[in-house]
């Protein structure tokens, strides 16, 4: 079932707390159903009574599914999907004893990390570069700021 879940203050709140309470895994439900593209009924397909990830209810077609639908996500320059790609379908990627869907869901696993890692790198090459150079690059340096820093460079 899709669905499109725009974001709430309260969500966001709870996303704070979860995160700072080390549970990532809720966060990124939460998360992934507020882009409203990939949104599933996640608390039907992954979540148990007690909130935690459950892929092995899931059928071998339907993991690879969502697994794909992660991957091609990530392309919309949703890089944090790729991230939640690695970390919920490692297990069933790596670990788990060979299915026929496996090698499919290793191979995007191993893009996604990929991908992720080139986000990582463009991203702190491009702020690190925005950083040092933003003041000598004057008005375009401003134009490109959503905040301008008071005082001298």
């Amino acid at each position: 079932m899709i669905t499109i879940i725009p974001i709430s203050l309260q969500q966001s709140c709870r996303v704070a707390v979860l995160f700072c309470l080390g549970r990532w895994q809720q966060c990124c439900s939460i998360l992934i159903s507020s882009v409203g593209y990939l949104c599933m009924d996640l608390s039907r397909v992954f979540f148990t009574g007690n909130s935690t990830m459950n892929l092995e209810r899931m059928p071998n077609e339907e993991k690879l599914s969502l697994c794909r639908r992660y991957y091609l996500g990530g392309f919309a320059f949703l890089p944090f999907l790729w991230l939640v790609n690695v970390l919920w379908f490692f297990k069933e990627a790596f670990l788990k004893p060979a299915y026929t869907e496996q090698p499919q869901i290793k191979s995007y696993i191993k893009k996604s990390a990929l991908g992720l890692i080139l986000w990582v790198a463009v991203l702190t090459t491009w702020i690190t570069i925005f950083q040092h150079f933003r003041a000598r690059w004057g008005e375009v340096g401003d134009y490109l700021s959503f905040t301008i820093p008071l005082g001298t460079a």
